[in-house]
């Protein structure tokens, strides 16, 4: 299967089967930054961090930031924030805090780091 963003119906999230071809639209909202699991998928929309299962059943707002960058690792979500804040949610206790107060863009992760750019130039924090 394949899970997508469709432009041409108000960027919402779809799921495409390639063995039955059919193509199923999944939630009534903007989605961006998807990341699937084996049975959520996780995505930023224009007023919040949502999960819903890979069936398009159960949909639940996580926050009320307005995010991007948003990466799943071992069951929490990294991101920035239109507040110029780089934060991770707990995905088991649904807390969040700020990791640093600074806007991050094109981030990514290894198993110590965050790299991200800033309006300083790329950097890396040390987890």
């Amino acid at each position: 299967k394949i899970y997508y963003q469709s432009d041409d119906e108000g960027e919402r999230l779809h799921v495409f089967d390639l063995k039955t071809f059919e193509d199923k639209e999944l939630n009534q909202r903007v989605t961006y930054e998807m990341n699937i699991t084996d049975d959520k998928i996780y995505y930023t929309s224009t007023d919040g961090i949502y999960c819903v299962g890979i069936n398009g059943q159960g949909e639940e707002k996580l926050s009320s930031d307005r995010a991007q960058c948003l990466i799943l690792r071992e069951n929490k979500l990294y991101y920035s924030t239109s507040d110029f804040e780089t934060k991770v949610l707990d995905l088991n206790t649904k807390t969040s805090e700020v990791l640093f107060n600074e806007r991050s863009s094109l981030m990514n992760m290894t198993n110590d780091y965050i790299f991200y750019y800033s309006m300083n130039g790329l950097k890396k924090y040390d987890m």
